[in-house]
C-alpha cells in the first residue's frame, strides 16, 4: 500500500460527526498511501482503476447501484476487484452483469 496511488472521496454531510469519521479514515489511509488524489466522481474514480491510473478507489459515503453500475461493469471487465466495507466482493456480486 506504500507505493498505491489511491482516489479518495469525502462527501460533506449534515452531520459534523459522520464527516470528522470519514475525515479520520482518510488521515489512516493518507499515511500509508504514497498519494491521494479526490477526482469529484465515483464513475471516473472507478475507470481510472480500471485503466490503470488508480490503484485503489474508496469513496466514503452511500452509494447506490445506479451510482457505479456502468463503471462497475468496465472495472470488473479489465479485471479489477470491487469490494464492500468488510472486504468482501459480496456487493459486486450482487450487480447484475
Amino acid at each position: 500500500m506504500s507505493k498505491a496511488l489511491v482516489g479518495l472521496e469525502v462527501p460533506t454531510t449534515q452531520r459534523p460527526s459522520t464527516f470528522e469519521m470519514r475525515v479520520k479514515r482518510g488521515r489512516v489511509i493518507e499515511q500509508v498511501a504514497r498519494e491521494i488524489r479526490g477526482l469529484g466522481s465515483i464513475v471516473i474514480g472507478l475507470c481510472f482503476v480500471a485503466m490503470g491510473g488508480l490503484d485503489v478507489y474508496q469513496y466514503e459515503g452511500g452509494i447506490h447501484c445506479w451510482d457505479v453500475a456502468a463503471a462497475s461493469v468496465i472495472l470488473l471487465e479489465a479485471g479489477g476487484v470491487i469490494m464492500d466495507p468488510r472486504g468482501t466482493d459480496t456487493w459486486a456480486s450482487r450487480i447484475p452483469l
